[in-house]
């Protein structure tokens, strides 16, 4: 297994190899700790995670050896992942549709400037042709 450090999350060997001098206890509140700054760095919430981690800290503590704590972290490392991605694309989308609806609000207005100034052409000629 690789070393794979994907915006500020590690999955891997470094992980692993770092978590082999510690007891189990150790190794559940490093990875509780890490999952928590995965969900503030990125401005989640347990509520936005998938809903079979809705109580991901307690699940997290039922567990009873370092593989499956891993395990779990790097599930719900890779939710948080997913819906910063799904969250980052979101506004990614809001930002293109204020950009379509600027373009049609300005275009709009070109168009209401050319029939103006036709307004304003075709009412000169028509006053010249009354003399």
């Amino acid at each position: 297994m690789r070393l794979r450090k994907v915006n500020g999350i590690t999955f891997g060997k470094k992980s692993v190899e770092n978590d082999n001098n510690l007891t189990i206890a150790q190794v559940l509140t490093n990875a509780e700790k890490t999952i928590q700054q995965a969900l503030v760095k990125h401005s989640l919430k347990t509520s936005d995670l998938d809903s079979k981690f809705a109580d991901w800290e307690e699940q997290l503590k039922k567990l009873d050896s370092k593989d499956k704590i891993r395990s779990f972290q790097q599930q719900i490392q890779q939710d948080v992942q997913e819906k910063k991605d799904k969250k980052q694309q979101s506004e990614n989308n809001k930002d293109n549709s204020l950009s379509l609806s600027a373009k049609i609000a300005i275009g709009g207005g070109i168009v209401l400037v050319i029939l103006v100034l036709v307004g304003v052409v075709w009412m000169r000629k028509k006053k010249k042709f009354k003399k």
